[in-house]
């Protein structure tokens, strides 16, 4: 993501956590940035370089 990807996904984020509340917010963040780890199902965030922060098995 460059900067302005960044600032626009922050007024998003703002708008949707001021609007519809922390839950909504929370799922628009998984949306766009939550990897499915084929090793253990996990659907969330990785850990660098690109290895599940669940179990730390590398996703290609």
């Amino acid at each position: 993501m460059n900067k302005k990807e960044i600032k626009q996904f922050e007024r998003e984020y703002a708008e949707k956590l001021e609007k519809e509340g922390l839950e909504s917010a929370k799922a628009l963040f998984r949306e766009r940035f939550a990897v499915k780890c084929f090793h253990c199902g996990y659907l969330g965030p990785t850990r660098p370089p690109l290895n599940c922060a669940n179990c730390g098995a590398y996703l290609d």
